[in-house]
């Protein structure tokens, strides 16, 4: 059975963001673990087989840490809303594509433009993004990719 780990900060905890994706591995039957942010030296990647980061989790080093573990182990991540950034600085040395509010690269990530009811994925890579300010049917749509990723 499939067991996602999704990432929370205390900001983010009330986040409409997170209760939304909370809501769509509830409904899908979909085991999953809340981390935060702030303590991540618990989440360990062979454990789980996808990764989620709803809203706008501060970059810290144990959130790098845990993206390029999984991103390394070929696993999915999802980064939902303003978490693109995160995904972005950890994995700065790879050539991905990112949802973003307009077009344009910055170092070897590229941001690609992309409408709120809706996601991006890099296949290759196992990136699932959503615009910065998704709908609910964003968030869905980027976590059913997840769910079938994993």
């Amino acid at each position: 059975m499939k067991r996602i780990a999704v990432v929370l900060s205390a900001s983010t905890t009330k986040s409409e963001l997170v209760h939304e994706a909370i809501a769509v591995l509830k409904d899908a039957r979909i085991p999953f673990q809340i981390f935060v942010a702030e303590n991540l030296s618990e989440l360990s990647e062979p454990e789980f087989d996808g990764l989620v980061f709803p809203g706008d989790t501060p970059t810290m080093p144990e959130a790098a840490r845990s993206i390029r573990q999984f991103h390394k182990a070929s696993k999915p991540i999802a980064c939902i809303g303003l978490a693109t950034h995160i995904v972005a600085d950890a994995l700065t040395s790879e050539t991905l594509t990112i949802a973003g509010e307009k077009e344009n690269k910055v170092g070897e990530i590229y941001f690609e433009t992309c409408a709120a009811d809706d996601f991006i994925t890099d296949r290759e890579h196992k990136i699932i993004s959503t615009a910065p300010q998704p709908t609910e049917q964003g968030v869905q749509l980027a976590l059913a990719e997840l769910i079938e990723m994993a």
